[in-house]
């Protein structure tokens, strides 16, 4: 498991450099969707940390759920950690809040609420 964790870093942080990132998200699609569920199962996400983000940014639940083009409920089922968010939504909310990969690992790859 530690060993998916600093792929997923190293890969986060080269996303976070370079702007023309396609293989990069795919190396990391690849990883998210064949490794994460069977290593991540039970990790639930930081919802403090995300609603701070998301008041941060002068997000609301409902703006938020708009942009994920996701319902509110479903949001709040995801920062409640009733279900889990996608990679492309946890890529728009990278790009969108503009997180560093360690910050990326707290939100939604942390044990501790």
């Amino acid at each position: 498991m530690l060993v998916v964790f600093r792929i997923l870093l190293n890969i986060i942080k080269i996303m976070s450099r370079n702007k023309n990132t396609t293989l990069h998200k795919k190396m990391f699609e690849k990883c998210y969707k064949k490794v994460l569920p069977k290593t991540w199962k039970g990790v639930k996400m930081q919802s403090k940390l995300f609603k701070s983000k998301m008041v941060l940014f002068g997000d609301t639940i409902i703006s938020l759920a708009r942009m994920l083009k996701i319902h509110r409920l479903t949001l709040t089922e995801k920062i409640n950690g009733k279900s889990e968010f996608k990679q492309s939504e946890i890529g728009f909310l990278i790009d969108h809040w503009d997180l560093t990969a360690s910050e990326v690992v707290q939100i939604f790859f942390n044990e501790d609420n």
